[in-house]
């Protein structure tokens, strides 16, 4: 924005920490011509670091006549610049050990769900609402991969499609994203899926995606995938706490579904020991 308004000076001087001050009149060319048919006769700007990053910058005009800013207005001007860096710091500060809290208590519920809950249906609902909750999506879907049909099913949603995500019949010959994910080994983040060829025009309506994939022990579980009505850009923290939530989630299937096969190979080692004990007695 600063280029495209004539301030390119202000992108480069600022960025490495120099104010810039004067008289309108005095200015470059460009930036005179920015300033035409506005009240300000003189400007004084410093820049705001946050983090150690040029973050922005705080602006000081006067507009009754032509200022020159003597060294200790300047000098106040620096400290009002650097108090409001400080301030977004600490905000910024405080936010991460907020996010760091939240996901420790989210990672915990997991962990106590996945040992209480007797059913995977149950214990998928509420990770998906409690992760849907955490990240402040507008949808959170988990599937489970069906190996020997190459297809997920559907188990779990949280937002508008709860009630009806379990009983969605999947189009023929369409590519999932359970499938993509689960192909790809890694977690897939779309931003705009409209752009996106692999994503069907259905899928499309949603503007970002993460997509996470289930997999334990090499083994290809499922998929869990987040998804935002409006465009948005996910943060290096946000795709942390799903990837370590969705981990943890992996874990949980991959014992879940060792518990029935192991039910299963019992229930077949009753029902043939009853049948040669049926033989026997005739």
């Amino acid at each position: 924005p600063l280029q495209k308004s004539g301030l390119g000076r202000w992108e480069n001087w600022l960025s490495q920490g120099l104010p810039i001050d004067g008289i309108i009149k005095d200015l470059p060319k460009e930036e005179q011509e920015f300033y035409k048919g506005r009240e300000s006769l003189s400007i004084a700007v410093m820049p705001i670091f946050v983090d150690f990053q040029w973050w922005g910058f705080i602006l000081f005009d006067e507009c009754r006549y032509e200022r020159i800013w003597t060294a200790t207005e300047l000098e106040a001007f620096h400290v009002a610049a650097n108090i409001f860096g400080a301030a977004e710091t600490r905000a910024r500060t405080e936010q991460k050990l907020m996010n760091r809290q939240r996901t420790l208590a989210l990672l915990h519920e997991i962990v106590e769900v996945s040992l209480k809950a007797s059913d995977i249906k149950m214990m998928a609902q509420t990770i998906v609402e409690r992760l849907g909750e955490i990240v402040n999506s507008n949808g959170c879907f988990l599937t489970v991969w069906d190996d020997a049909n190459k297809r997920p099913t559907p188990i779990a949603a949280y937002g508008p499609q709860k009630d009806i995500y379990a009983s969605m019949q999947l189009i023929p010959g369409e590519r999932t994203f359970t499938e993509l994910v689960l192909e790809a080994g890694h977690t897939l983040v779309i931003e705009d899926a409209a752009k996106d060829a692999n994503i069907s025009q259905q899928s499309a309506q949603t503007q970002s995606i993460l997509v996470l994939p289930l997999i334990a022990e090499e083994k290809k579980l499922g998929a869990v995938i987040l998804t935002f009505n409006k465009t948005h850009q996910f943060s290096a923290d946000e795709i942390s706490i799903c990837e370590q939530a969705s981990a943890l989630v992996a874990l949980a299937l991959e014992k879940f579904q060792a518990v029935e096969e192991a039910k299963r190979r019992a229930n077949t080692s009753d029902f043939y020991e009853s049948q040669y004990r049926s033989c026997r007695t005739t």
